[in-house]
C-alpha cells in the first residue's frame, strides 16, 4: 500500500518569506503550474483515496494536480496551527517576536505553543500520523491514495518514519512547494520512505 504526499504549491507569503499557518496565501502562477505539472507526472494513475488539508491554497492544488476530483477534507492534514506568527515575516523579523522566530527554526524542542497560542511539532505530529494510519488500515495492500498538505505537517509525517527527534526537524530534505514523497506500507505497518520531496516534474 502507498501513501502519496504532497505540498501544495508556492504561494505568495512563501514569495514574501511569510508564515501561513492556518491563514491563507494565494497560489501564484508559478505554483499553480507547478502544481499542473505533478498532475501530468500522475496522469493517468486512479488512487484509491483522494485527501487534502481543508486550507484554500490546498484544495486550489489539489483541483490543479487531479481536475475534476472529489478530495476529501481532512483537518488532520492542515498545516501546523502558528498563532501570532501566522502572517509575519521570518525574512525580516520584528524584534519583539525573533525569539519565538529563533525556536521554531533553529530550536524546533523547544518551541514554545503558549507563546504562540497555536501547536508545536509533537501536536502535529501525533494528529497527522494518527489519520494517516488509520486511513492506511481502511485500505487493501495494492491500493494508492494521495494526500495534498503542508510542508511543515508532512515534514512531520517523514520525521516520525525516519525516527528523527524534533530538534532534527528541520534537517534537509526540504520539501519544495508541490514536491512528491512516497510512502509504503506493508500489512499496515510502515515499509519504507520510496521518495523524498521529488520536483523531478520542475523539468
Amino acid at each position: 500500500m502507498k501513501v502519496y504526499l504532497v505540498r501544495h504549491g508556492k504561494t505568495e507569503w512563501n514569495r514574501d518569506k511569510k508564515f501561513q499557518g492556518r491563514k491563507n496565501s494565494p497560489l501564484l502562477e508559478e505554483g499553480k503550474e507547478q502544481a499542473r505539472l505533478l498532475g501530468q507526472r500522475l496522469a493517468g494513475k486512479t488512487f484509491a483515496g483522494y485527501y487534502c488539508s481543508p486550507l484554500p491554497r490546498t484544495c486550489e492544488t489539489a483541483s490543479l494536480v487531479v481536475p475534476g476530483r472529489d478530495f476529501t477534507r481532512e483537518e488532520a492534514f492542515a498545516e501546523i496551527h502558528l498563532g501570532i506568527l501566522e502572517g509575519e515575516g521570518y525574512g525580516h523579523i520584528r524584534p519583539e517576536i525573533k525569539p519565538i522566530v529563533d525556536q521554531f527554526w533553529y530550536s524546533p524542542q523547544s518551541f514554545d505553543k503558549s507563546l504562540t497560542g497555536g501547536e508545536d511539532f509533537e501536536d502535529i505530529r501525533h494528529r497527522s500520523v494518527n489519520r494517516l494510519e488509520e486511513l492506511v488500515k481502511q485500505y487493501s495492500e495494492k491500493d494508492e491514495i494521495l494526500i495534498v498538505s503542508h510542508g511543515a505537517l508532512l515534514k512531520s509525517v517523514i520525521n516520525h518514519y525516519e525516527e528523527k527527534p524534533v530538534k532534527d526537524f528541520w534537517e534537509p530534505p526540504f520539501l519544495q512547494p508541490a514536491s512528491l514523497t512516497v510512502i509504503s506500507f506493508e500489512k499496515g505497518r510502515f515499509k519504507e520512505i520510496e521518495t523524498r520531496g521529488d520536483t523531478s516534474h520542475y523539468a
